[in-house]
């Protein structure tokens, strides 16, 4: 085996080589060889990680993300992702996959803020000197079911049974985990992450239906990944616009 020394510009580079004997005969034909010389790849311009079903890019509720790259100009022929790889890992690696990757799986334990490292190789198994960092919140808790009450506007006390006023006032316990609220008179089942009537805001008070009757509301939470409490808080109370007139 014997080693030869290419010049130093990047890009394609042809060898030929020629040979003779003791008798000074030189060989008729050329023999050649091409390689391209490649010295290193860049890193890809960015990554993000985002929930797959919200998109939300700063928390998720799943162990599994979306990932989405901007590669750059130049294509890798090698990914490698992963949440420990801080150092730039052997050309060799079996974690290398050819494919770019658009998802990429947690563990199952771990800190809340989750940070993955990509690495990319090329053809020439030239590795990028540094990796492109992305980090996203995981949190897979449920928010817990709200306590709520309501009262009439004048009334000295938190909850009350009837009402004359259609604007009752709230009161809501039990929902320190709530990014959002979502009030409805007919939404018994589970509403999505996107309905469009979450509030971000904490209602103080809240305007009821038309008409004299016993009222019921439901109150769902969500919390900063957008998981929606299991069930509903509900309270209730009557609305009388009047009192009959008693005769003697």
């Amino acid at each position: 085996e014997q080693r030869f020394e290419l010049s130093e510009d990047d890009g394609q580079k042809i060898v030929f080589l020629w040979v003779k004997d003791a008798a000074g005969n030189i060989n008729a034909t050329v023999v050649s060889a091409t390689i391209e010389l490649k010295p290193g790849i860049l890193p890809p311009l960015g990554l993000q990680l985002f929930d797959r079903l919200t998109r939300d890019s700063r928390y998720c509720n799943q162990l599994q993300v979306g990932v989405q790259i901007d590669a750059g100009a130049e294509i890798p022929l090698g990914w490698l992702l992963a949440e420990n790889q801080t150092v730039a890992p052997s050309p060799t690696d079996n974690r290398f996959r050819p494919n770019q990757p658009v998802s990429f799986d947690f563990a199952a334990f771990g800190p809340e803020l989750r940070t993955v490292y990509l690495w990319v190789r090329d053809r020439a198994l030239n590795v990028s000197l540094t990796p492109v960092i992305a980090s996203i919140t995981l949190d897979v808790s449920v928010p817990d079911v709200p306590i709520l009450t309501l009262a009439d506007p004048d009334a000295p006390v938190s909850s009350s049974l009837y009402t004359n006023n259609l604007e009752v006032r709230v009161h809501i316990d039990n929902d320190l985990s709530a990014t959002a609220w979502l009030f409805t008179e007919d939404e018994r089942l589970r509403p999505a992450f996107n309905h469009q009537g979450w509030e971000f805001i904490r209602r103080r008070s809240l305007p009821l239906s038309d008409g004299s009757e016993l009222k019921t509301v439901y109150l769902w939470v969500k919390n900063r990944a957008h998981t929606v409490s299991l069930s509903p808080a509900t309270a209730s109370i009557t609305y009388r616009e009047s009192i009959a007139i008693p005769t003697l």
